[in-house]
């Protein structure tokens, strides 16, 4: 009787140690507020990708800056993520995020 106990007794420790990680309450990848509002300015890419999944679209593109009587174009990306009507833009120079829409639009 005793070795039955003992046998019920690890098994549940087992099954507890197991899932102790099961019950995180960090909301999955994906657009929503919860997860925008975890983007802040100079977090890398990959964190990006990590909190709101792959962008719907990118797109590279050049600004001209003007520097001490110099110009030169200055690339960065724009990410673009999209559920249904709602998007947000995340944009990003040098693999960082440079700005992000601070409200996902488009939404109800």
């Amino acid at each position: 009787m005793k070795q039955l106990t003992f046998r019920c007794l690890t098994s549940l420790l087992s099954i507890l140690i197991f899932c102790t990680g099961c019950g995180k309450n960090e909301p999955p990848p994906g657009l929503t507020q919860a997860n925008l509002d975890k983007i802040t300015v100079g977090m890398t890419k990959a964190d990006v990708e990590k909190i709101l999944g792959p962008p719907t679209s990118s797109q590279n593109r050049q600004t001209l800056l003007f520097d001490k009587g110099e110009t030169k174009w200055d690339p960065e990306v724009v990410y673009r993520y999209e559920d249904g009507p709602k998007f947000a833009t995340i944009t990003l120079k040098e693999d960082k995020v440079k700005a992000k829409d601070e409200k996902i639009q488009g939404g109800p």
